[in-house]
């Protein structure tokens, strides 16, 4: 494919290391044709130096500084500003592998599809080097990009409702590959720009907002090729918005999951039970990221009325009596199955309970 790539990598206060660490591993790539603008997100000056040096070491890189609005309109902003036909997205304290582009312009050439995507593999700190160039986190080899694959076509109505209830949350086997995941966010694809331009981030910053994109953009795909290789590194940040203490918690997730379901009712009516599965992780995120984080300063009382708030909601009751645990492990099936029985007609409390662990456990 001639056709030039664009990298949208925004930035908010990234450290230097990290952030050395994404765009050495972009420039990397073992094909030339590509271009990396870097969106400033309103980063302080040791962070905002650093881009401009990146950008004049190397003619592929631009920067773009803006004031702080969050990273949906600086992705929007990168989209805007791209003159590539096609665009792909980096967080900025990940890291992609040096075959990524060239194996996703191979499948794209091949077959002729809107969306190219490729696999993420989770990654702490304490797993991973500097020097990314060298040593081979995955175990697969540098030139990955020319080694056969597990491809998965999907060209159908029908295997795109699948591909939707699968990033929603309800697993399809067709989507599932032993060497890691399909991500749920805007990473590890290569879009067609034209697409792109028809399903622009939400601007208005709420939890989850990846989701309500990826069910945007999936409505103007007629194909997307799904590549079996390792092509990103998603590096756990703990101190992330979904693991950070987030106070405004229980009031974004009843608009949240207002919001998913209203867009699932009125476009993809058929996805409901990847819903269901979706609002479930919903409540899973209000439990770590307010009604258990250690930096709650409410106290146990407040907690459980916000709680009793959440679990009364009517979305919230009705996902509880429509979802399908069948595709779970046995263990968490049943310790799940309870959560909802507990919810729905049993003691609050012990649901709560239920919850707490579940939260403490990772389960």
């Amino acid at each position: 494919m001639d056709g030039l790539v664009s990298i949208i990598i925004p930035v908010y206060n990234t450290p230097v290391d990290k952030l050395r660490r994404c765009i050495d591993s972009v420039l990397g790539q073992t094909m030339d044709r590509l271009e990396v603008i870097l969106v400033d997100d309103g980063s302080g000056p040791q962070c905002a130096s650093e881009l401009d040096e990146a950008a004049r070491k190397d003619s592929r890189v631009r920067v773009i500084h803006k004031r702080n609005e969050g990273s949906a309109i600086a992705r929007n902003t990168g989209i805007k500003e791209a003159a590539g036909e096609y665009v792909t997205f980096v967080d900025s304290d990940d890291f992609v592998f040096p075959y990524m582009l060239e194996d996703a312009c191979t499948r794209l050439d091949q077959y002729g599809a809107d969306i190219s995507m490729g696999l993420i593999r989770r990654f702490h700190e304490t797993d991973i080097g500097n020097d990314i160039g060298i040593r081979d986190y995955t175990g697969l080899q540098k030139d990955g990009g020319t080694q056969a694959a597990d491809i998965r076509i999907v060209n159908s109505k029908e295997g795109i409702r699948r591909f939707v209830n699968h990033i929603l949350g309800y697993p399809s086997g067709d989507f599932l590959f032993d060497d890691g995941y399909i991500s749920d966010g805007p990473v590890a694809r290569v879009c067609r720009k034209t697409i792109l331009e028809k399903a622009l981030f939400s601007e208005e910053s709420c939890w989850n907002d990846d989701t309500i994109w990826n069910l945007n953009l999936l409505r103007f795909c007629h194909s997307i090729v799904i590549s079996g290789k390792t092509w990103y590194a998603y590096v756990i940040n703990m101190h992330s918005k979904t693991r950070r203490y987030r106070p405004d918690c229980p009031a974004e997730f009843a608009y949240r999951i207002c919001q998913e379901k209203q867009i699932v009712d009125a476009m993809w009516p058929e996805c409901r039970d990847g819903l269901y599965h979706r609002i479930r992780s919903d409540m899973a995120l209000l439990c770590r990221t307010y009604l258990f984080h250690e930096s709650n300063p409410s106290g146990w009382k407040e907690r459980y009325d916000q709680f009793l708030r959440a679990a009364n909601l009517p979305e919230y009751q009705e996902m509880l009596c429509h979802i399908d645990l069948s595709g779970e492990p046995f263990t968490k099936r049943i310790y799940k199955a309870l959560q909802c029985f507990l919810s729905l007609h049993g003691s609050k409390a012990a649901a709560y309970l239920m919850w707490y662990m579940s939260t403490a456990r990772n389960i």
